[in-house]
This record gives C-alpha cells, structure tokens and sequence, in this order.
C-alpha cells in the first residue's frame, strides 16, 4: 500500500513535539562525555519535565514521556548517596536501556505495543484499528524490546564511555528505527494475502477510498490471473467517491487514480454499495441482478473479477 494511503498530514510543530521527549537524552550525554554527570542527570531531569508538560498539553503525552522523567528523577535521588551515586554513573547507560527494554516489554504483555502511541500520531485514525497496523506494531514493539535489553547486556559488558559501546547500541537502535519505515510498507500487504478476509477491518466506511483499493488489490490471487490482460474501470459515485482503474497483466496488478483511456470494463456502484461488496456484506453477482452495480463492457472480464479479486 501507498503511504500517502494512510500517512497522515502533520505540520512541523506537530513532527517535533511527537519526538520532543527523546531531546532530554541529549543535554544528558553530552555534559556526562565532558565528565559532568551530576549536571547531566539535573538537566535531564529538567528538560524531561518540561517536554512532557508540553506533550500533555498539545494531547500527544505517550508511555516515553511518562519513563524519562521518572528515570531520571531515580537517577537524581540516588545520587544523594555517595554509594549510589558511584554505581549509578557506571552503569547509568545499561540502566536507561533496561528501564527502556521493560517498558517494551511491560507494553506488551498488557496488550498495548508502546509503538502504537507513536504510530498513531503518523497515520489516519481510520487505520487505528485495522487488524494489519495492530500487527505490524507488535512487531515493531518486539524489536524494540529486544534492541533495547541487547543494549543493556552491551552496555554492561562495554564501559559506558566507550566508544565501541556507542558504536554498536546505535547501530542497533538505527536498525529499529528504520524497521518502522520499512517493515509496515512490506508487511501491510503480506498480512492482507496471508489472511485475506481476516485483514479486513470491520468498518471500511472510515477508510479513504483509495485504501480500500488498495486493500482489494494486496488480495489479487495471481493464480486465477493467468493468461488474463485486461484494464478495469471503477467509477465511485456520492460522497467520498472517485474514479480508480487496475490494469491486469502477466499476472500482475496495478492501481492508478482517475480515467483509464480504453477500459475493457467499467464499473459503476454508490460509494456506499461498494463498501458494502468489500466487506462481504453484498454479494457482487446480487448487487448486478439488483442495479446497485452495473457493468459495461466485456462481461466475461467481470465474472472473473469476481474470481480474481
């Protein structure tokens, strides 16, 4: 599916105040690598607060905001003691990444992927509940998970300022990070054909229409396609409706928006009767001999959309 599908329209402030509370982490490395912890925890204890009163106020307040703080506020008690304080400061980098490893790991075993906070404020809330994006998060929670306390193990086992450590907890975190933009491009169409019906969501009336499409599309049985080149024309009539056409060929199918120049067949249904075909709850043969969807062109091409998608 197509990013631009389900992406949803964020303005720059929005971008920066969904990542604000990461920004605590900086101040903090940078004044420990310069020998001044104590400063480092202070501030951030400081700028974790600040940037979760600003996430609370903007709506967008998620587990992370929540976890900073209060690490770094343990960090600060523990240093009133000497003891403690000597400890924590050398095992200050595996502590932060177990503290990160159990809230993944806590996020899961309640049934609440801490992925999903940070996704939804990326994608259109149609999508929230689709049994696909709750998927690919649970994934993407159990990657972070195991990133995290295989950072923490490193961070034990390696100095804290060494820079082997750095190098490989990084590169491991970079590799989770890329995860989210790669994995639910790759892994949204494989759930819908592995488990065709059950991917459906139970509503497709919130979806945009070009999803839906596409949804219908990630379900093409190449098998039934062979031997068959053909260009099908969809026109969606009411309200958030449009015009869409696949071309089938070499048992491949491709969407595009708008009016094919020569279609083979042309398809005309309500938004409404269409969405009703989708999710299974109008048979398309029925919604034929009914007129609330009509064919024009070669009929035989339309029996076997019913087979073939």
């Amino acid at each position: 599916m197509s990013e631009e599908s389900w992406r949803k329209e964020r303005t720059p402030l929005e971008k920066l105040v969904g990542i604000l509370s990461y920004f605590s982490l900086i101040p903090f490395v940078a004044l420990s690598l310069m020998g001044y912890f104590k400063v480092g925890v202070i501030s951030a204890i400081l700028s974790a607060l600040v940037f979760a009163v600003i996430a609370l106020k903007f709506g967008n307040l998620k587990t992370i905001d929540i976890v900073f703080p209060c690490f770094f506020a343990g960090c600060g008690i523990s240093l009133l003691s000497p003891v403690a304080g000597i400890i924590l400061e050398g095992y200050i980098s595996s502590l932060l990444w177990g503290a990160l490893a159990l809230m993944a790991f806590v996020s899961l075993i309640i049934r609440d992927p801490f992925t999903l906070q940070h996704a939804r404020e990326q994608v259109i809330e149609a999508v929230w509940d689709t049994p696909a994006f709750i998927s690919v998060n649970y994934i993407l929670t159990w990657i972070f998970a195991a990133v995290f306390a295989i950072n923490a193990v490193i961070s034990v086992m390696l100095d804290f300022y060494s820079h082997v450590a750095h190098a490989i907890t990084l590169t491991l975190l970079f590799v989770a990070i890329a995860s989210t933009k790669m994995l639910p491009k790759y892994y949204v169409q494989y759930y819908m054909k592995k488990y065709g019906e059950k991917a459906k969501p139970k509503d497709l009336s919130k979806l945009p229409l070009r999803l839906i499409f596409e949804g219908m599309v990630a379900g093409f049985n190449t098998e039934e396609a062979k031997g068959w080149e053909t260009v099908i024309q969809y026109n969606i009539t009411g309200e958030g409706g449009g015009k869409f056409y696949v071309k089938i060929k070499d048992q491949k199918c491709e969407l595009e928006e708008g009016e094919a120049t020569n279609p083979k067949l042309t398809i005309t249904a309500s938004k409404e009767d269409w969405i009703a075909i989708a999710e299974g709850k109008l048979e398309g043969y029925k919604a034929f001999r009914e007129g609330k969807m009509k064919a024009k062109g070669d009929m035989n091409d339309f029996f076997r959309m019913q087979e073939v998608f």
